[in-house]
């Protein structure tokens, strides 16, 4: 199952004035969709893309997961944990120690956001996925330990030699040619 950015990062080009980090994130994503049939989205994601659908083709292929009761209170269940455990910031859903500001404690986030993504873990994880797709670090480092489904970014189409920057990755290092004797 992939996420919202996943797929809004496979619709993206990449120009000569996009980010490396991005140009990274765009590869994997449409690399990771290129070696799927059919892409599997809860109905959240699939409400949530609709405004950013530049291109149509990726719609035929959709296998779209209705949100159900079992979702919505495992969804639940998930922002009552957080919430309950002090680390978080009630209004938003933050870890409380990053800078930025919402109305509750001044963070940018917005609740409805944190939200929404609990919602798509819980229905990656209650329709029985064994993967959620995604590049949000929230879910990556939040919300994955609290879910039967693995949370992770999509694999780098080079390989995992060659992953780096946004999740568990390593460093591409020169070798010297050998010398001759």
């Amino acid at each position: 199952m992939v996420d919202t950015q996943t797929l809004i990062y496979a619709t993206r080009p990449v120009s000569s004035k996009t980010q490396p980090a991005d140009a990274e994130m765009i590869r994997a994503s449409k690399h990771l969709l290129r070696s799927v049939q059919r892409i599997s989205v809860s109905a959240i994601v699939a409400a949530e893309y609709i405004p950013h659908a530049a291109d149509d083709s990726l719609w035929d292929r959709f296998e779209i997961i209705a949100f159900d009761a079992a979702q919505a209170h495992r969804a639940a269940w998930l922002a009552r944990h957080l919430k309950q455990s002090g680390t978080l910031c009630p209004g938003c859903l933050n870890p409380k120690t990053t800078p930025r500001k919402c109305v509750t404690c001044k963070h940018h986030v917005d609740r409805r956001s944190r939200e929404q993504d609990l919602r798509i873990a819980a229905a990656a994880e209650c329709a029985g996925f064994s993967t959620l797709y995604t590049f949000d670090g929230w879910l990556l480092q939040t919300v994955a330990p609290l879910v039967n489904c693995v949370i992770r970014e999509p694999p780098n189409p080079d390989g995992p030699l060659f992953s780096g920057g946004h999740g568990a990755g390593g460093e591409v290092v020169q070798l010297k040619p050998a010398a001759n004797e």
